[in-house]
């Protein structure tokens, strides 16, 4: 097993083959962005997932990515930070772990429920260091998995009471 799918089993996430799963999306649009440029983005961004297959709920700038007819991947999420370090109007994304939906739970709740204890994988756009990664992955020397963990891992937000 990798890393990732460890982490999958430890946190209990480990989706079945028929199971359908998905993943929180966070996103922080750059500063002084207009009001336009960020409608455009989401436009954008619904064209990005339907030409994947993949199904979009939540509302700007968080939303919960899945697939009904096979399980989300980890090229999946690659694939989308890939797709979201190219678009001007993002500046920071974040990935929560592939997790099938919990029973009862809809797309809203998968948002809201959980997601910081599940922790995430943040892709800093200006990151330049990311463009020889993009192409290490691109070019078949990394899998997604490794790509994920390049960026740091999943990891959790700090919270001082």
């Amino acid at each position: 097993m990798t890393a990732f799918t460890d982490r999958c089993a430890a946190s209990g996430a480990q989706p079945l083959d028929d199971e359908p799963t998905g993943f929180v999306l966070q996103l922080e649009a750059r500063p002084g962005m207009p009001q336009r440029h960020l409608v455009q983005f989401e436009r954008d961004l619904e064209d990005y997932v339907d030409s994947r297959g993949l199904s979009l709920s939540g509302h700007r700038m968080r939303y919960w990515i899945s697939r009904q007819d096979t399980p989300a991947s980890a090229a999946d999420q690659v694939a989308l930070l890939d797709w979201l370090h190219h678009h001007p109007a993002i500046a920071i994304a974040r990935v929560g772990p592939v997790r099938p939906s919990r029973d009862g739970e809809d797309d809203f709740s998968a948002l809201t429920t959980h997601a910081a204890e599940e922790g995430f994988v943040q892709l800093h756009t200006s990151d330049v260091s990311l463009l020889g990664l993009a192409m290490l992955y691109r070019s078949g020397r990394i899998g997604p998995e490794l790509y994920l963990q390049v960026l740091g891992g999943y990891v959790r937000a700090v919270v001082l009471h």
